[in-house]
């Protein structure tokens, strides 16, 4: 059965349960919180909870009406419920960075001189960035970027360079070592493992998965057809790097 928060508050103490409240009084209308429920204090509307859940009660038509405004927005006008909306969406996304904005806006300028890729929004960024931190606006805005510019992403040369690594290890008669330190000079790696461009310098994607395919199955190969197959790769690689300014 629903209840006000202040009968429920009368009726917890009534029974022995120590609880502490703090009432304000804004645009008209009296706002609760329960800041203590025996021993145990709380913040926000945390305790408000923490009550209902002891005493079994569920929250209020007025308090159900209160957080749909929260959620949607009163105002008479549209501009009044954008308004409400957005206050409350700004307290559970974090905002931008001046160095996550300009990372946001260059992607788009590229999107839109190219007419490839797709545009970052400030509010997917902003999802984005409470879900994967500054990291992962940055890294999504660089997938971006470089896909709009038709380059490889740091993680996809990652990849590759894993995988010569495993052909390297079944020890060929011809090293992969020159290849995986051609690939290096394109990946810069950040604290935390985050991958990133390196010394602004790209390389096309097709001319990496050229690469691959050639590379594929490196170790089953006799050594004269390792020797033109390194060769070929690492030529497909050197034509397909490209300066980013």
């Amino acid at each position: 059965m629903a209840m006000k928060m202040e009968d429920l508050i009368q009726l917890a103490m009534a029974r022995g349960l120590e609880v502490q409240y703090t009432k304000t009084y804004e645009n008209g209308w009296t706002r609760i919180r329960v800041t203590m429920v025996g021993s145990v204090k709380y913040k926000d509307s945390a305790g408000n909870t923490a009550l209902r859940e002891k005493m079994g009660h569920d929250l209020s038509p007025a308090e159900k009406k209160s957080r749909r405004e929260a959620n949607t927005g009163t105002g008479i006008s549209a501009k009044e419920s954008g308004y409400q909306r957005s206050l409350h969406k700004r307290k559970s996304a974090p905002k931008l960075t001046k160095t996550e904005r300009n990372a946001i806006a260059k992607n788009n300028r590229m999107v839109k001189k190219t007419g490839k890729g797709s545009k970052m929004s400030y509010a997917k960024a902003r999802k984005l960035k409470a879900e994967r931190g500054h990291w992962g606006v940055l890294d999504q805005a660089q997938r971006h970027y470089l896909e709009a510019l038709g380059l490889a992403y740091p993680y996809y040369i990652e990849s590759f360079i894993d995988f010569l690594n495993g052909e390297e290890n079944y020890g060929p008669e011809i090293s992969l070592e020159n290849i995986i330190s051609y690939l290096e000079g394109f990946v810069k790696r950040r604290k935390g493992g985050a991958l990133g461009v390196k010394n602004s310098r790209g390389i096309k994607h097709d001319n990496v998965k050229r690469a691959w395919e050639t590379l594929y199955n490196y170790h089953q190969m006799e050594e004269e057809e390792m020797k033109r197959a390194n060769a070929n790769a690492l030529r497909i690689l050197k034509e397909g790097k490209v300066e980013i300014r």
